[in-house]
């Protein structure tokens, strides 16, 4: 009788590459959405504006300018502005819906020639009101590209109309009546947004309790271009804001739409910048929490006269910055000497969160897992909340000297951890040791044979391995290379799997240890793959609707171990229940060790046929023989199949054979069954009588 050995198939994935034709690029054209967004120009004037304007629609790209004469350095688009006596345009932003309180600056970037007026300020902006109502500036930069940036408040307000920039004119005024050409290369916005990033002050009207009395103009915002000419101190970025008043000054800050957790909060830290008016003695420097009363928590000005970082880290403070576990509002302020006047300055406000803990880096370092070790629930305490890094470990107490990630283990008798090597597959034969670095206190239970460092195996039953701490009150790697203990560690396929680690105390007081890591030393590569052993055909011809089936085998001798075989089919060799379907089909078997080393390739011609609808050919024709008790019976039964090798089933009824194998005394049952690959069967049922005596009517073989 023939045995065949069932082989899983692994399917190699086809992966569909498919081209996407490009896109042809479009010819550069002036498209007038383009233009306004550099320009919002309109066709609706300005009251009171209409002898300004001027032709609005000459407009060119970078490339047209040079032939009309515009005067080179603007980008994108230009608008050329010509007139008699005064010239201009109308923007208007009022589908843009920028709020009045969200503008540090309207800009124009413009060029004029020296016949725009000097005196009597002939650079004009408009407001969208009757009347004459104008804001003027005198032309400071004729004949070169220059910014007007409108910053004051009062004039950014009358641009607005229902709190919104709204329409709005540019006009500009030339002397004695003469001609002029004016450009106009953008007009733009700067918005406050990107301050509040930095600095996210609130409204005036939205102060911190008891802090209304610090807050000076916070609207006081430069750039680092800007804030040259206003005086502030060099060394900020971005953006700065100068706070000035008599006696104390300060600003209120909001962190509420930021969402940021107490739990992540490192620290709160203010870039600021205080002369030595700011009080001294009595600490000048004031951070006040959003709650009604006088509360504040105060700092001594210890770094006058230069940029400096204060920040925040008490624990206590913090939690007074929150309001409901996540950061709110708050305030900075500075107090001066006999109430003087005095300005400070803010670059920034920021918060400094803590490291997250990525759970999947933790598990590279410790594969912690929710414990099901059998035998092991009173050793677990929460590791998933107790795990730090480098930087945050620090403020838990963990003893110094890990790295990367760190657990801390705190129960009252004994306390420990699981983990969870499964899914990393690797086999005992090329463990050298499984490390773990570990600290635990003095407290750990020494003793003959019930050692206080325990490794719990994964399996039912108190199955441990226990052994004696030696190096309380540091740090050591604690290192399994007992061959015994390894397998232990390993499931049922010789892969390292679940386990865990226990450390039991003296007393029955909280404890805490620690875990930096838990990692395997493995083998070093030989390089040398795997062999694969074939001895049959190259081309094989079968039929459909059964499972492939050669044999075949992989062994590793430096791994000392049988290695699975794989193949890879070309074309849907395969069905969805792993059935060979008709067709012809190249596959090629290979066997790749645990190190990537693969094995030569062996490459099989298959031709797959119909199914096969026949089942196999039992020879034997009796259908009732005699024989007697106390005789070893052997059937002389041959079967055949026209594809398949099979195997014949030798079944007998029940109490028919005795526990030594021998015929009982009486009638009984022997079926004899076979099936092929495909799930053809064919079945003879025989009867047998055993008798006390030996009666035959034909005859029969048999053993005493």
């Amino acid at each position: 009788m023939k045995r065949v050995k069932m082989i899983s198939l692994i399917l190699a994935a086809v992966m569909l590459f498919c081209t996407v034709p490009a896109v042809q690029a479009q010819g550069d054209t002036t498209k007038q959405s383009s233009v306004f967004d550099e320009i919002p120009y309109t066709t609706d004037y300005v009251p009171d504006f209409s002898s300004y304007v001027g032709d609005p629609m000459n407009i060119y790209t970078e490339e047209t300018g040079a032939a009309a004469g515009v005067p080179a350095g603007y980008t994108g688009y230009v608008m050329s502005l010509y007139n008699v006596g005064q010239t201009g345009i109308t923007v208007d932003f009022s589908d843009k819906k920028i709020a009045q309180s969200d503008i540090q600056s309207v800009d124009f970037r413009i060029y004029y020639g020296t016949g725009v007026v000097q005196a009597g300020n002939g650079i004009r902006v408009k407001y969208d009101q009757t009347g004459a109502t104008w804001s003027l500036y005198a032309p400071d930069h004729p004949g070169e590209w220059t910014v007007l940036s409108v910053t004051d408040s009062t004039v950014i307000a009358n641009l607005c109309k229902d709190g919104y920039l709204g329409k709005f004119g540019l006009g500009f005024r030339f002397g004695n009546g003469s001609t002029g050409t004016c450009y106009v290369d953008y007009v733009s916005v700067t918005l406050l947004s990107g301050v509040k990033d930095e600095i996210p002050y609130t409204a005036a009207e939205d102060y911190v309790p008891d802090f209304s009395s610090y807050a000076g103009n916070p609207m006081n915002i430069y750039t680092e271009d800007t804030g040259a000419a206003a005086g502030v101190p060099a060394g900020y970025t971005g953006y700065v804001m100068s706070l000035y008043n008599a006696g104390q000054t300060g600003i209120t800050v909001d962190f509420t739409d930021k969402k940021i957790a107490q739990v992540d909060i490192q620290s709160v830290d203010f870039r600021i910048y205080y002369g030595t008016g700011v009080v001294q003695a009595g600490n000048g420097i004031r951070v006040k929490y959003d709650q009604t009363g006088a509360t504040w928590s105060l700092y001594a000005p210890d770094n006058p006269d230069k940029w400096t970082v204060l920040s925040v880290t008490d624990s206590t403070v913090i939690a007074n910055l929150c309001k409901d576990g996540y950061l709110g509002k708050f305030g900075l302020g500075f107090r001066f000497g006999n109430g003087k006047t005095g300005t400070c300055y803010v670059d920034y406000v920021k918060v400094v969160v803590k490291t997250p803990i990525d759970y999947d880096d933790v598990k590279k370092e410790i594969p912690y897992v929710d414990n099901d070790v059998p035998d092991f629930s009173q050793y677990v305490s929460s590791a998933l909340n107790d795990v730090y890094t480098e930087e945050s470990g620090a403020a838990a107490g963990i003893p110094s000297g890990y790295t990367g990630y760190v657990i801390k283990l705190t129960n009252k008798d004994a306390t420990g951890l699981a983990v969870d090597f499964t899914d990393q597959k690797i086999p005992l034969s090329v463990i050298n040791a499984v490390n773990i670095r570990m600290y635990y206190p003095d407290v750990i239970k020494v003793h003959e044979t019930e050692g206080g460092i325990r490794i719990k195996y994964n399996k039912p039953g108190t199955a441990w391995k226990l052994y004696n701490p030696e190096y309380p009150e540091q740090w050591t790697v604690f290192s399994i290379t007992d061959r015994n203990v390894l397998a232990n560690l390993c499931d049922e396929n010789g892969d390292l799997s679940k386990f865990a680690v226990g450390f039991r105390f003296t007393d029955s007081a909280a404890h805490s240890c620690y875990i930096d890591y838990v990692s395997v030393d493995i083998k070093p590569n030989d390089g040398t793959p795997p062999v694969i052993t074939y001895s049959g055909p190259t081309d094989i011809i079968t039929t459909a609707n059964k499972p492939f089936i050669i044999n075949a085998s992989a062994y590793d001798e430096y791994e000392e171990r049988t290695i699975p075989i794989d193949y890879a089919w070309s074309g849907n060799a395969l069905d969805t229940n792993g059935k060979l379907t008709e067709g012809s089909y190249t596959c090629t078997i290979s066997a790749t060790d645990y190190y990537g080393n693969r094995s030569d390739d062996i490459v099989l011609n298959v031709t797959v046929g119909p199914a096969d609808t026949r089942a196999p050919v039992i020879e034997f024709d009796l259908t009732e023989i005699y024989s007697i008790a106390g005789c070893s019976p052997v059937i002389n039964v041959s079967v055949t199949d026209d594809h398949d090798d099979v195997a014949l089933q030798i079944i007998w009824s029940a109490n028919a054979l005795d526990a030594r194998g021998r015929l009982t005394q009486g009638d009984h049952t022997l079926t004899l069954r076979s099936e092929d690959l495909t799930g053809n069967t064919a079945e003879k049922i025989v009867t047998v009588h055993a008798g006390a005596e030996f009666v035959t009517t034909k005859p029969v073989e048999y053993e005493k």
